[in-house]
Parts: structure tokens; C-alpha cells; sequence
């Protein structure tokens, strides 16, 4: 008995280690999840080098590589490509580009990349012109934006979306045939 009470105090502090351990090799705090809440919250603090800070409540991975952000929304990050190319990445692994409807998605989008690269990376989101107007390749209705101050610009007749441009989840439109890393987004 006492050699099981002593090993579950062990494998206890091991688990805490850890978690410590790797909060410090990420820069992300891991705290517990809180009760009764469902989905994956992110929490983005800022400091003075625009780097933000994601606070992970719980990681539930969605397999291969997927992580789960919500109960129906697992993202990855691919390889470079222009966007006709992102899209069909996408595609390929059953997704989408994907498409962001909310601060609350934003946030998660900058956290993945930021978790991803460690350091501001501009990324393929699913936003095109269409017209006058701004359209998601997944045809979701299109009601929130995060644009850069001055943007968009419509520079090279863009018709395409990166996010991260110049700060951490601001947006521009970019040329389509540009090479980004591309976001995908299933569920």
C-alpha cells in the first residue's frame, strides 16, 4: 500500500514537472480546465515585443497532427503554397482554408501560428474578393474582419487574405499567387 501511495506521489510530481517544464520551453502557461466549460480557450496577453502570449486551458489533439480548438474545429498548419494550391492542400486532408467568424477564432488562429513558428508568420486565410466585396472560400457568411490599419488595400489587384500581416492576427490582402503557409481548418 504505502509503495502505491508513494509511486502515485512520484508519477504526481513528474506530471507537474513537466507541465512546468514545458511552460517554460514554450512561453505557454498550461493551467487546468476549468469544470463545467467545454472546447479549447485561448487567451492572448501582449508584451513589448508584439509576440502574444497564449494561455492553453487544455490541448485535445484531433489526430495526425490536428489540433482541436473548439468541439467541432481542429486546425493544422501546412507547407507554403499560393492559394489555389492552399486550397486544394486543404481539400486533400478533407478541410478547408480556413474561415474566421469571430474575435474568439482569431485569437485561436494567432495562437496556432504563434504556438506553430514562434515568431509572427503570415498564413493563408480563406477570405476572397468577390466584387466590391469579401467572401470565405467555404461560402460562411463573411461578418467579421481584422484588418490591418490602411487595409485592404487592393495592392496588385489582391484578391486573397493573410493574416498576421505586420502585427499578430491583423489581416491584408494579397496577391493569390503569392507563396504563405497555409491554415486548414476541418469539422
Amino acid at each position: 500500500m504505502k509503495f502505491v501511495l508513494g509511486f502515485m506521489v512520484m508519477l504526481v510530481c513528474v506530471q507537474i514537472c513537466e507541465q512546468m517544464l514545458f511552460s517554460k520551453i514554450m512561453d505557454i502557461s498550461i493551467r487546468p480546465r476549468p469544470r463545467r466549460t467545454h472546447g479549447h480557450r485561448v487567451i492572448i496577453h501582449r508584451n513589448r515585443s508584439d509576440s502574444p502570449r497564449c494561455v492553453f486551458y487544455h490541448s485535445v489533439k484531433c489526430g495526425g497532427g490536428w489540433l482541436r480548438f473548439s468541439r467541432r474545429r481542429c486546425m493544422k498548419i501546412f507547407a507554403k503554397a499560393n492559394f489555389k494550391t492552399a486550397k486544394f492542400v486543404c481539400r486533400r486532408n478533407g478541410a478547408k482554408v480556413v474561415s474566421v467568424h469571430n474575435a474568439r477564432q482569431n485569437r485561436e488562429l494567432t495562437c496556432l501560428t504563434y504556438q506553430h513558428f514562434r515568431r509572427r508568420v503570415q498564413a493563408w486565410i480563406g477570405a476572397t474578393r468577390e466584387g466590391h466585396g469579401w467572401r470565405w472560400s467555404d461560402h460562411s457568411r463573411f461578418s467579421y474582419t481584422s484588418w490591418m490599419k490602411g487595409e485592404p488595400n487592393n495592392w496588385r489587384t489582391s484578391e486573397c487574405t493573410t493574416t498576421n500581416y505586420k502585427r499578430y492576427g491583423m489581416w491584408a490582402d494579397t496577391p493569390c499567387g503569392k507563396r504563405y503557409h497555409v491554415v486548414c481548418v476541418k469539422g
